[in-house]
């Protein structure tokens, strides 16, 4: 997952984004949570959770950590393409799923980038 994990910082930088390292930081609930990779852009963060496959358990822990964050979560699912369980379920709450060739394509889509909305809270970011 390393491997995959700077192929989605390479194309966040070379789209205009800053990575943020270590990619955690603190939810409205006190706890502490750990993407991936997380970015921040002009006032928005968007954290992205690689998992070899992507079921609803995945889906539910984005979703939580969405939720507590503030932060809008992608996921990569390293196989391709989801379980249906976890692509009904992402669709549900409104959660994109992305497969390991869709990361060029999703930092060269603005309208993809946009629904980033999450404003970054500066003294929720762990250093």
């Amino acid at each position: 997952m390393y491997f995959e994990g700077l192929a989605i910082e390479i194309y966040a930088t070379k789209a205009g984004w800053e990575a943020v390292k270590p990619p955690r930081i603190r939810g409205a609930s006190g706890v502490e949570h750990r993407y991936s990779f997380l970015a921040n852009n002009e006032g928005r963060s968007c954290g992205f959770e690689l998992s070899s496959e992507v079921g609803e358990v995945e889906v539910l822990k984005a979703y939580a950590k969405q939720l507590d964050t503030g932060v809008k979560t992608y996921l990569v699912c390293l196989k391709g393409k989801p379980t249906q369980a976890g692509a009904d379920l992402a669709k549900e709450y409104g959660m994109v799923v992305l497969g390991p060739g869709d990361i060029a394509p999703f930092f060269d889509n603005k309208e993809w980038l946009g629904l980033a909305p999450a404003t970054l809270v500066k003294s929720r970011v762990l250093a």
